[in-house]
């Protein structure tokens, strides 16, 4: 899964590394992953190309306990289920981590994903444990 920080997550970083100016999500206690149709891009926002099947929702992730960290790499902890479709249509290629349930949001890294899945009625996406991975490079 090839995966990216946006812009925003890049600008965070940076001035927390040299200005300790501590982003508005360091005290986030979940993040939330979202489904896109296209990459949301380096500047887009969690409704980017966001998918909107049936009963779609984003999946909360715990940063305490819904991830493992190896060296520089993180992977989800956890089964990753979407909400079961109850009708659309779609395919999905990219996963965005962002920090909003709902609404625009901001995204702060997206991955492709190495296989599209599709969506619609009863089609439940998942991401399997370790599947999901982030690495800082």
């Amino acid at each position: 899964m090839a995966q990216d920080a946006t812009n925003t997550l890049e600008n965070d970083i940076i001035g927390y590394l040299l200005d300790s100016t501590a982003p508005s999500w360091a005290a986030a206690g979940s993040f939330y992953l979202s489904l896109h149709t296209g990459d949301p891009g380096e500047t887009g926002n969690q409704a980017s190309s966001e998918t909107n099947y049936g009963s779609y929702a984003r999946q909360a992730v715990s940063r305490t306990t819904g991830f493992t960290i190896t060296g520089d790499t993180g992977a989800n902890a956890g089964l990753i289920q979407f909400p079961l479709g109850t009708g659309g249509s779609g395919t999905i290629t990219h996963v965005g981590l962002g920090t909003d349930l709902s609404g625009t949001g901001t995204l702060l890294a997206r991955a492709a994903l190495t296989s599209s899945i599709g969506v619609g009625l009863n089609i439940r996406p998942e991401i399997p444990i370790g599947n999901l991975t982030w690495t800082v490079a």
